[in-house]
């Protein structure tokens, strides 16, 4: 990741957006706020070797749902209000 990374910042990039897929999923999403999470890695570790790089990331729950759906399931419909 860090060879891409430095590909985009010799381009000239001044900011990224990343994306990631956990190895495990679960209908709550849990990895998405998991301080060793996929992401949460990637940030420190794109953080330590270019701290002035603007970084954001994909915040919706599909990636990290087992069920693949935007937040959490109450019933058969996403409940917005407790995904929040």
């Amino acid at each position: 990741m860090l060879e891409e990374v430095q590909r985009a910042v010799d381009a000239g990039v001044i900011s990224i957006m990343l994306f990631g897929i956990p190895a495990k999923k679960d209908e709550c999403g849990s990895e998405a706020y998991n301080d060793d999470g996929i992401i949460q890695q990637a940030i420190r570790l794109v953080r330590e070797h270019y701290p002035d790089l603007v970084i954001s990331t994909d915040v919706c729950m599909c990636e990290y749902t087992s069920h693949g759906h935007c937040g959490l399931i109450k019933g058969d419909t996403v409940d917005n209000d407790s995904t929040l």
